[in-house]
């Protein structure tokens, strides 16, 4: 079962899961960030990750990972987050029914790729 990557974003072809490969890297570290502009990031990344599940049809889930989704965990069960994922018109219904998780693990790039070269 080898992914590949479509658009940033890499597919398991066996389950139909997507795991959203990085996000918004630079503000990692960063101490003074507005709560505005964390909820303007969360209703962005919500309405992308909408668009990325309808393009995809991730009908499996959509997967968040990283050190951003990590630090901004709380905001991202939010309604505002979900609200911006499943507004999307004719495909709201579709998009209702697919579930959204994160991956929590610090190295589940490193774990993942260990598994990869397991398996060559």
């Amino acid at each position: 079962m080898r992914p590949h990557t479509l658009g940033g974003v890499q597919k398991c072809r066996k389950k139909g899961h997507f795991l959203l490969i990085s996000l918004l890297q630079p503000i990692v570290g960063q101490k003074n960030i507005s709560p505005e502009a964390l909820d303007l990031f969360v209703e962005a990344l919500g309405a992308e990750l909408g668009n990325v599940a309808v393009r995809a049809a991730a009908t499996g889930g959509v997967w968040l990972t990283g050190s951003v989704a990590r630090a901004i965990q709380p905001l991202l069960v939010t309604d505002r987050m979900r609200q911006a994922f499943i507004d999307k018109g004719a495909m709201t219904p579709l998009l209702r029914g697919i579930p959204v998780s994160m991956i929590t693990l610090e190295d589940a790039g490193l774990l993942g790729a260990a598994v990869f070269a397991a398996r060559a």
